[in-house]
């Protein structure tokens, strides 16, 4: 019985720290979705504006409303979309947040649905020979607890 119970109580506690692992993991997936619909979103920018314009989402923080893009922008659009994405429907009247701007994001927002209150930061780097030719864009989700996710791309001017 004594060997039983030892061996129980082991499978029990593989338990509690299998669903830690699991939900924890379900975090670091919806960061990394995140940074990638974010990423897509930075990537398709320059087809709708001028290239220079991915620059005006440099410093980008979804703590920080004073980091916003100009209003009417595309890039203040994504920086919205970034916010929505890391804090579901918290601060969303100071963030200008719609309900419009939310069913247009429609399914690429779902990622909502597991909120894990994190930080993410956009930075963008000049990093052509030729000023504004090549840029080096860096989307970064952190979680408390959890290592930070970071992608980079590249993205030309042609």
């Amino acid at each position: 019985m004594t060997i039983l119970a030892v061996g129980l109580l082991g499978i029990a506690t593989m338990f509690s720290t299998g669903y830690t692992d699991i939900a924890a993991g379900g975090k670091t997936t919806a960061a990394i979705e995140a940074a990638r619909q974010i990423m897509e979103d930075i990537r398709l920018l320059p087809t709708q504006a001028a290239f220079t314009n991915v620059y005006n989402l440099n410093n980008v923080d979804t703590t920080n409303v004073g980091s916003l893009p100009a209003a009417g922008t595309a890039e203040r659009v994504i920086a919205q979309k970034f916010r929505y994405l890391m804090a579901g429907t918290a601060s969303q009247a100071t963030w200008g947040i719609t309900t419009a701007l939310v069913t247009l994001w429609g399914a690429s927002a779902n990622v909502t649905n597991t909120l894990f209150t994190g930080q993410g930061q956009i930075t963008v780097a000049d990093v052509g020979a030729i000023a504004q030719t090549l840029a080096r864009v860096t989307v970064t989700v952190t979680i408390t607890g959890r290592p930070a996710v970071v992608m980079t791309s590249l993205i030309s001017r042609l």
